[in-house]
């Protein structure tokens, strides 16, 4: 026996635990039915809660975890045409749900039912069934299963490992939100960097103006410029003739541009 053995992989996010209800319901309504191929409308199983020795866990499930799941391999038994009030009687005497849990099919007074149990539990069950005018038995169910192999062949045919289970699912959705978050930031990141390149190529021309204009008063102050293809005088030259007067010859004052200044023709006022 290879306890190693991988069977299959339990789909479920967390621990399945032999205290709560779900891993009977699991067994009750999905291992039993496949294993033992019953008719789901009449099925009705019932399992000691002792039945059940320790938890399953997710992830991978080997035959080790099943054994130690349910180690005792007992054999099915079936108990046919129990009256579904005789059902409904046994659910509701006293401490009963304390250790027994049933499968969940809705039981109807008017119908009859086939009761599945262990070999564990028959002897209990027909006492509390015959007390109420039962006069069937219970005979061995017609299969080569057991408690234990039936969960070890449910396993390998529906608790595939190729099958996304509800945790990976859920790693998937956060590793595609993260990485729509990603992509959120980039195609943000780009846009910020396009508006500034747009931006900037707004505004050039206007630098480029301003960057003109502040050559064209660097020339002016510097004292020399181009207006209308004609050159004007240096402003230090015209100061250096005016400060030199001969105290002989008053000034005079003539009429004619900066440029002709010093020339031969000029005009008196």
């Amino acid at each position: 026996m290879n306890l190693d053995q991988t069977l299959g992989c339990n789909p479920y996010p967390e621990k399945l635990s032999r205290h709560h209800s779900q891993l009977f319901d699991i067994m009750l309504n999905q291992v039993w039915p496949y294993g033992l191929k019953v008719d789901v409308d009449t099925y009705y199983g019932v399992f000691s809660r002792g039945g059940l020795r320790y938890d399953l866990y997710p992830g991978d499930v080997n035959l080790d975890d099943i054994v130690t799941l349910t180690p005792f391999h007992n054999e099915f038994f079936v108990a046919n045409n129990v009256p579904g009030m005789m059902l409904i009687n046994i659910k509701s005497q006293h401490g009963f749900h304390w250790h027994y849990a049933t499968s969940d099919q809705a039981l109807n007074g008017n119908l009859h039912y086939t009761l599945f149990m262990d070999g564990y539990d028959r002897a209990e069950l027909m006492s509390r069934l015959t007390s109420q005018g039962y006069s069937g038995s219970a005979s061995r169910y017609d299969t080569t299963l057991d408690t234990t192999t039936i969960w070890s062949e449910f396993v390998k045919a529906q608790w595939s490992c190729d099958q996304p289970s509800s945790s990976q699912d859920g790693r998937s959705s956060s590793a595609g939100s993260e990485t729509a978050l990603i992509a959120g930031l980039a195609i943000g990141f780009a846009a910020v960097v396009v508006g500034l390149l747009l931006v900037g190529y707004k505004f050039a021309p206007c630098m480029n103006n301003n960057s003109g204009q502040n050559t064209e008063l660097a020339g002016m102050a510097g004292g020399s410029s181009m207006v209308e293809g004609g050159s004007v005088a240096e402003p230090s030259s015209i100061i250096e003739q005016a400060s030199v007067v001969d105290p002989e010859n008053h000034p005079r004052f003539v009429i004619g541009s900066n440029a002709e200044l010093g020339s031969a023709e000029e005009e008196e006022i």
